[in-house]
């Protein structure tokens, strides 16, 4: 058996994919909550009358 002969601590490579989680895992939350938020009354489009 051939065993691939990677990096075994990429900082670079860590961070990088540390920021992708960070940063999808932010705007998966956004989408998920924005839409079933109750509306601000605080804003004049959110206004029914």
């Amino acid at each position: 058996m051939i065993t691939p002969n990677y990096p075994v601590d990429d900082r670079r490579e860590l961070f990088g994919w540390a920021m992708y989680h960070w940063a999808n895992s932010a705007f998966v939350t956004t989408v998920a909550t924005v839409p079933i938020s109750p509306p601000s009354p605080r804003v004049p489009w959110a206004r029914t009358a």
